[in-house]
Order: structure tokens, then sequence, then C-alpha cells
């Protein structure tokens, strides 16, 4: 009987103490996902502000380690406080300043023009070209300018003729000269044909050192050397030895190179603005970076027909023979001057879509400015909107402030990459201060 009730009371305990365990099991299965979602939480809230970005590509910002995706360098770890993602300014100290060279100007109006650049061909000036041509038929015997390119002067032989009608010529000056000597006093009318028969060899080519020769030696030359009456540089050549030649048969061409033509060719969209005596500047690249100041001297009135394209000429002084025909140069032409707001070129960050200027504060502060951009050349762009004059802008280091916002913002200002990111954070991180 005692057996019996003493198994029966440890049965009670038993069935209690299963009951107990079932019960607190179940509580832990109950509230252990909401553990986990606190933690986790938790977790979230800590590394909500911690970033992963490039040294060398800033507007690369990942939330988890890795490569950059563009340069392939590890990521670096950054954490940012509350106070670095909220606002729009920026603060360096004097260190940051002079290392990355930062440099400031006062927005004021300036003298701007719209500057436009066209691709240029130096030309032969056509008015600087002479020919030397045959004054009698005969053929070329010897040729001693033979290449173009080649430098002649005044008084230099050219080639050697053979000439029938020049060896005619020579035979009655000899004849006019014998008979004169033959008649003495009475021959006075021989000295009419003496002069008749050497302007005939004059107009024929041979100069007066070459009449004298023959006067002398008293015998007919069969080949007579042609000398040159131009000098410049050969740029044509239209005989070969051997050639038969009629006269007025141009031998060959010479241009004068201490003077060039720059021929640059424009749409009609761009010849609108532009006249004769418009001031322009040229530069030679394949000589050096000079600007070299000239006028347009000559603005063609026609369309090419084939290519609907303009031709203006400029010239181009070469007393130094630096330049040679052929050679590419740029022409820039200065429109639409004004005077407006302008800020240095180099100040200016352009994005696809919009553009900014960083501004120091009086606090000492780099804030940004969106602007509109209007006129712009190689040293200022204008300004239509964004800053007013007495603004002070970064002229020097407006990249790495814009590098330096992104890393510490976490956000690109001309795109506005990871702006929605960055608030869902702020608000994150007041609801876990509070939730604190």
């Amino acid at each position: 009987m005692s057996s019996r009730t003493s198994n029966k009371a440890l049965g009670c305990i038993l069935f209690v103490i299963r009951k107990f365990v079932i019960r607190r099991v179940e509580f832990i299965f109950c509230f252990l996902p909401l553990l986990l979602i606190s933690c986790g939480e938790r977790e979230r809230s800590v590394e909500e502000n911690v970033f992963y970005v490039c040294s060398m590509d800033p507007q690369v910002m990942e939330k988890q380690p890795g490569m950059c995706p563009i340069c392939k360098m590890p990521l670096s770890k950054i954490i940012l406080t509350k106070e670095d993602l909220q606002g729009t300014s920026i603060k360096l100290n004097e260190t940051q300043i002079k290392l990355a060279n930062i440099k400031t100007d006062t927005v004021r109006p300036q003298i701007i023009n719209e500057e436009k650049t066209f691709t240029g061909i130096i030309a032969v000036d056509e008015n600087k070209i002479q020919q030397a041509s045959a004054r009698v038929a005969g053929r070329v015997e010897h040729l001693y300018v033979k290449n173009t390119g080649e430098k002649i002067e005044t008084g230099q032989v050219l080639y050697d003729l053979y000439s029938e009608e020049l060896i005619s010529a020579e035979k009655e000056f000899l004849l006019s000269l014998k008979n004169k000597s033959a008649f003495g006093d009475n021959a006075a009318g021989y000295e009419n044909m003496i002069n008749a028969a050497k302007n005939k060899l004059i107009l024929w080519g041979m100069s007066d050192k070459q009449i004298e020769q023959l006067k002398s030696d008293g015998e007919v030359k069969t080949s007579v050397p042609v000398f040159s009456t131009i000098s410049g540089v050969v740029t044509n050549i239209s005989v070969r030895e051997g050639e038969y030649v009629d006269e007025g048969k141009i031998i060959l061409e010479v241009a004068d190179l201490s003077s060039l033509w720059v021929e640059g060719q424009l749409y009609p969209d761009d010849i609108q603005n532009l006249k004769e005596q418009t001031e322009v500047e040229i530069t030679i690249p394949s000589v050096s970076d000079e600007k070299i100041p000239g006028k347009i001297s000559f603005v063609n009135p026609e369309l090419n027909t084939g290519s609907k394209i303009n031709l203006i000429r400029i010239e181009l002084a070469n007393s130094k023979m630096i330049y040679q025909p052929g050679m590419m140069a740029y022409i820039m032409i200065n429109i639409n001057k004004k005077k407006t707001l302008a800020v240095p070129a180099n100040a200016v960050i352009r994005g696809e879509k919009s553009s900014l200027v960083w501004r120091q504060n009086p606090d000492g502060k780099f804030d940004f400015s969106m602007v509109t951009l209007g006129i712009q050349n190689k040293d200022y762009t204008e300004i239509t909107s964004g800053i007013k004059a007495g603004n002070v802008v970064v002229t020097s280091g407006t990249y790495l402030l814009n590098s330096e916002f992104i890393f510490k913002k976490g956000t690109d200002p001309l795109t506005n990459k990871n702006k929605n990111m960055n608030v869902n954070m702020d608000m994150k991180m007041d609801k876990n201060m509070k939730m604190k």
C-alpha cells in the first residue's frame, strides 16, 4: 500500500516538472526570433555609418568590403558621423588647404568673349608666286634645277638652251659689228642695226654680260645658259632635260615663302559674325604653342558646292622661314565680346547635366553652389545664375574639395548619388538615438 502511494506521488512530481519544462521551452522558442531581430537591428544600427570607399575613385562607395570596380584597388573603411552626413559645407585646416593647393578669387565682372577654334592649313601666298618661262623656242640641253623645294637666287643659271632662232640672232649681232668695223666712220647706219640685234638678244633671254662675252669672243654659242631673274623656292618644274619648249612655255614656278596664307574652312553658321579685318589668333602646334595675332584678309563670298563650306584667309609673316606650306594650324576667333559676371575656367566643375563652383564662406568653411553657365573660353566662364559679385570662389583644388565632400557626406554634389541612402541613414540614426 505504501509502495503504491509513493509511486503515485512520484508520478505527480514528474508530471509537474514536465509541464514546467515544456512551458519554458515554448516561451524560449516564441521570443527567440524577437531577440534575434533585436540583435540584428542593434548590429545594423552600429554599422549604418560604415562605408567602404576607394582612395583613387571617390565616387565609389560600397556597404561591403571588396575591390574597386574601376581601379581594382582594395576599398578602405571609413566611419561617418552624423555631423559629416548633414549639411553641405566642409571645413579644412590650414595644413590641408596648403597640401591641396587651394586658391581663391573674388567674383567680379569681366570682359569676356566666346572663343571658337577652327582648323586651317598653311598655304603658299599665290600673290607671291612667279614663273620662269622660255623666251624663245628651243631644246633644253641641261637642267640645273631638278627638284622642287630648292631655293634659287636671281642670277643663278637655270638651264642651257639650244635655239636656232637665238643662234641666228647671235650671227646677226656679230655681222652688224663686223660691217661697222669694215666701213668705219661711213657706217653710222650700222649702229642702229647693232642696237636692234642686241635688243633682240636681250629680249630672248641673254644678259648684258653674255652679250659682251659674245662680242669679245666673236663666236656663236650654240648652247646658251639661261639665268634666273627671280628668287624663291621652287614649287613646280614643268620640263625635263632634252624636252623641246615653245616660246612662253613655263619652265618652273617659284614662290616667295617669306609671306604665307593660313586658310580655314568654316560652315555658314560660323562665318556669320566674321568679316575682313576681323582679328584672330593662330597657333601652329608642330612649331610651338605661341599665339600669332593676325587679321582675316579674305572671306570667300561663295560656298564650296561640294562640301558647303566657306573659306577664310589670314596672311602669315614668315621672315625666319620656320613655317612651311602644308602645316596644320588652329585659328581662334573671338566673338560676342561683352562685360559680364565671370569666374576663372578652372573654378567650374562640369557634370553631364549640371555645373558647380566651390565657395569659401567668411567662417572659413567651403560649400558648393550649382551654377548656370553662359559663354566661355579657355580663361573665363560666364555665370548667369548661382553666385553673385563679391563671392569668393575656389580656383585651384576644386576637384580635391569635391572628393573630400564625397568622402565626408557620402554623396556626389553633381549627381546626388546616395542621397536617399543618406536620408534614410539619418532617420535610422535618429531613431536609434531615441531608443537609447
